[in-house]
């Protein structure tokens, strides 16, 4: 299945300009199995696949009319995870395979913006945090991938310095 590229607001600033304002911490963490999130797991998707991976194993959808916008993480027919306003959750069973990146990536693809309100001041656990920068550095190759003009100091936050003349004349987002 063709992905579309994630937008230019996730690969073609800086991962702290991407990120803005937030701290992180262990007081961030969430249940997302919760009474506050089971909402969520009730919910049908919008049959949109936004992201599958290779194996067809699991898919990123999005909840229709649902605010704030937000996708889920889909295996066998069931929700597994979500990805909410810069909340993330994949089910214990599920982590470890990549998925929270994807989440954040289709996310931001569907809104074709920051998938959270990043100038407000937001809070992270380590995971959350390195679960976004993974999706930030794979946007960023991705980008490069499609030979899409990523600034050089993003880039070389990746060490993909690359040569200049590489993302010459590649057509602008």
């Amino acid at each position: 299945m063709a992905q579309a590229a994630p937008p230019q607001a996730l690969w073609g600033v800086p991962f702290e300009d991407f990120m803005g304002f937030y701290t992180v911490g262990p007081m961030y963490w969430l249940d997302g199995r919760d009474e506050d999130h089971e909402h969520i797991y009730e919910y049908d998707p919008m049959p949109d696949v936004l992201w599958a991976s290779a194996d067809g194993a699991y898919t990123v959808q999005p909840l229709e009319d649902f605010e704030p916008p937000t996708v889920v993480l889909r295996a066998g027919g069931e929700t597994v995870g979500f990805y909410m306003d810069g909340m993330l959750w994949v089910d214990e069973g599920h982590r470890g395979k990549g998925l929270a990146p994807e989440m954040v990536i289709a996310a931001a693809t569907w809104l074709q913006a920051v998938p959270f309100k990043n100038d407000e001041p937001f809070g992270f656990t380590e995971d959350g945090l390195k679960a976004h920068l993974r999706a930030h550095q794979w946007a960023v190759e991705r980008a490069l991938a499609a030979g899409l003009p990523v600034p050089p100091e993003v880039r070389a936050e990746y060490g993909l310095e690359g040569d200049e003349a590489e993302n010459e004349g590649a057509p602008q987002p």
